[in-house]
């Protein structure tokens, strides 16, 4: 169940969104069941590091994740920046990924789940759509000694 944090995180969403009035003081929502989806990103940083110096500004990322219900309504989203870092690890391949992650809270009546990469620097953007609920990862087995 949402804590009375998340629920006030998610109260600005349409779905749970309520008028404010002056003269009534709003009760706090219900809490809500939630379900935790953790998102790994890899960019080809290929062009962004170039780009970034040919422009003379750190390349920044900005990342969004959104949950919608099966009418398309707004669940819960969150929009977060990364900057690529200068420098590669020293084990690092060269046109390697720039890792990222988020973690989304979303009530388990969720649809779908819409995902965005914006380049802040030419705003090159990539999205993916996946169809809720995601199949559960597979077991890997144990080997006993």
């Amino acid at each position: 169940m949402a804590s009375a944090d998340q629920m006030l995180q998610l109260e600005d969403s349409p779905v749970y969104f309520r008028t404010r009035l002056r003269d009534k003081p709003l009760k706090p929502l219900m809490p809500v069941k939630l379900q935790k989806h953790q998102i790994s990103y890899g960019v080809l940083d290929g062009q962004l590091k170039s780009t970034a110096k040919e422009k003379g500004f750190p390349a920044m990322l900005e990342f969004a994740a959104a949950a919608y219900d099966t009418d398309g309504r707004l669940l819960n989203s969150m929009l977060n920046e990364g900057m690529v870092p200068e420098q590669a690890s020293p084990n690092a391949k060269p046109g390697g990924l720039f890792h990222a992650g988020q973690e989304l809270e979303v009530p388990p009546e969720a649809a779908w789940l819409r995902l965005a990469v914006r380049d802040k620097l030419n705003n090159r953007t990539g999205t993916l759509e996946l169809s809720l609920p995601l199949k559960a990862e597979p077991t890997l087995p144990t080997v006993s000694k």
